[in-house]
């Protein structure tokens, strides 16, 4: 065990993994999803027609012999069969077992195969896995092993430029630290420390507002379903004056990053909010803040980078897809890829598809306005004449990138009446299989 978990702090998990090498290498096809409200329509009873659409996201990625990864702000243990789970415990993996079943007897949450639970069951082992707040895993075999050169880097958000650790505070936030014992040859999380000692210092009122995720004894008394994340705090707010509230704690933030502090100048503030339009006391307003190279835009990089670099070809070779739903999805597909050209689909039912249709300027704290603003220098969403169909045109940007911009497709334009994974497989099915597509242009 012990000699197991030390090769893994040697390994780069993309060099050794022969499924990643050899597939890629022979196809050059990556594809890369959100989960939730993305592959799935956000309802924990799936229905059948969800399901099987579904199914049919994999089986096109399969046609296509892509290389299949997540990146989600489910912990990587949620997105592990119980048998790659305990795979993966031999690689040095030590994450606490997810809780998805609620005992309606108990009210309490325990351990199930997320492989047996229907809205997981279509969501597991991925060739690569990537948690939003957790870090990277890459299969090998039947397990996975930890990209832990990420995992370092997410680490070192906590030092400054003297490599000097910054001061914590233990005494007031150890009821949100990680429950499990830390391995002696692992690096303590110090970042959710410093993080909270951030909280703690400066933000005491907003203590309330933390995600009951974010409480580890909650956790291990089995009335939450996953333990805190490392390298992740969410704060939740609902309802217009929980808007305001966000914005306070978000300025405090700012502030702070102006002031010179050093922690807060590793915090990225990441807006993940769903707005209801049609009950605006029901939008909920969530911030996570992240080390700052926890974003999902940093992690889709790494992936198709160290991917290429493993399969012994040029990055900007690939075939790249995404899809996504959140306003971080968006700039993934606005952004994401580097030289390589990213085609990305915003799947149907997305909160965020009405304002882009619609041209509008915000979306919460979210500016949206240099979209279509048409200024001559100014990035802006440009259909190409198909419907649902955009791209993001700016001279420079296109220009660094070689002439590439990224594809925009919106679900809701092309594939209406589909399901989020329905809208995804079709868009695959287009764009990857090359197929006719059934949208009206």
């Amino acid at each position: 065990m012990e000699q197991n978990v030390k090769d893994v702090l040697q390994l780069n998990p993309f060099e050794h993994s022969s499924e990643i090498k050899e597939q890629l290498k022979a196809h050059k096809t990556l594809a890369v999803f959100d989960f939730d409200r993305t592959l799935t329509s956000g309802n924990k009873n799936p229905s059948q027609q969800e399901l099987k659409d579904q199914e049919d996201v994999w089986s096109v990625v399969a046609q296509a012999n892509a290389i299949d990864a997540c990146i989600s702000a489910r912990s990587r243990a949620m997105m592990m069969s119980q048998k790659c789970y305990e795979a993966s415990l031999a690689y040095g993996f030590d994450e606490p077992r997810p809780r998805l079943y609620k005992n309606a007897e108990t009210n309490i949450f325990e351990y199930r195969d997320p492989a047996t639970i229907p809205f997981f069951q279509n969501a597991v082992d991925r060739k690569i896995i990537a948690s939003f707040g957790g870090g990277i895993m890459v299969k090998n075999g039947s397990g996975y092993r930890v990209d832990k050169a990420f995992e370092h880097m997410l680490e070192r958000s906590v030092y400054d430029e003297e490599d000097a650790q910054l001061s914590v505070n233990p005494t007031e936030t150890t009821h949100y630290m990680d429950p499990k014992p830390v391995h002696e040859i692992e690096v303590p999380s110090s970042w959710r420390l410093a993080a909270m000692t951030f909280v703690v210092s400066y933000c005491q009122e907003f203590r309330p507002f933390l995600s009951n995720l974010e409480n580890k004894a909650d956790y291990i008394e089995g009335k939450n379903d996953v333990a805190p994340l490392p390298f992740r705090l969410q704060f939740d707010f609902v309802g217009d004056q929980g808007f305001e509230a966000k914005e306070a704690l978000d300025q405090i933030v700012r502030e702070a990053k102006q002031k010179g502090d050093l922690f807060a100048r590793r915090i990225r503030i990441i807006d993940e909010s769903r707005i209801n339009e049609k009950n605006p006391e029901q939008s909920r307003w969530t911030t996570y803040w992240v080390p700052w190279y926890g974003t999902k835009e940093y992690m889709f990089n790494r992936i198709l980078t160290q991917s290429a670099a493993a399969a012994g070809y040029p990055a900007s070779e690939t075939e790249l897809f995404y899809a996504g739903d959140s306003p971080t999805d968006l700039r993934i597909g606005l952004f994401g890829g580097g030289g390589t050209e990213t085609k990305f689909l915003l799947p149907t039912d997305s909160f965020l598809a009405p304002y882009l249709i619609g041209k509008r300027k915000r979306y919460g704290s979210v500016n949206l306005s240099w979209l279509f603003g048409g200024e001559r220098f100014n990035p802006r969403l440009v259909p190409t004449g198909r419907q649902g169909e955009y791209r993001l045109e700016h001279k420079f940007l296109k220009r660094m990138r070689g002439g590439k911009s990224n594809l925009i497709v919106i679900a809701d334009e092309r594939y209406k009446g589909m399901t989020p994974p329905g809208s995804v497989a079709s868009f695959l099915e287009e764009y990857m299989l090359h197929k006719h597509s059934n949208a009206v242009h």
